[in-house]
């Protein structure tokens, strides 16, 4: 091939894809939104799975790399669930789990609701701005 045609070829592939391009100004907010159809009870295993996803997408580009995060949990099973749901995030996101003092506070919560059916419930949020949630979810687990 000549070196006029590569040069051809590069131009109108660069001419056709400026003029894809719509005027006017972007929409405003998100244009894409993640949402995740839910069944009514996980297993344990596809609950950390489904609340690693949404814990990911929440805290991508929200946190700085290699931020601290510190687990609040009611129990020893919601700590590990929610330890292993920020490990599994490290794949997407660098966060690093610390005892106390961290940056961000992770809270887990497994609880029976009326019907008996465990809810197992995570929200973060900074740790000097507890009120700025970042990421809330409830998930409720088989038996």
């Amino acid at each position: 091939m000549k070196l006029s045609h590569v040069v051809f070829i590069i131009a109108a592939a660069a001419a056709a894809g400026c003029s894809s391009i719509p005027d006017g100004e972007p929409p405003k907010g998100d244009i894409v939104q993640f949402e995740v159809t839910e069944k009514e009870n996980y297993s344990a295993r596809k609950a950390i799975n489904l609340m690693t996803d949404s814990f990911s997408f929440a805290m991508l580009g929200t946190v700085p790399a290699e931020a601290t995060i510190e687990i609040k949990a009611n129990n020893q099973m919601a700590e590990k669930m929610a330890g292993d749901t920020v490990r599994y995030a490290s794949d997407v996101i660098r966060l690093n789990i610390v005892r106390e003092n961290g940056e961000y506070i992770l809270r887990s919560n497994l609880s029976r609701n009326s019907s008996s059916i465990l809810e197992w419930e995570m929200q973060c949020f900074p740790k000097d701005h507890q009120d700025k949630q970042i990421f809330s979810k409830k998930v409720s687990l088989t038996q």
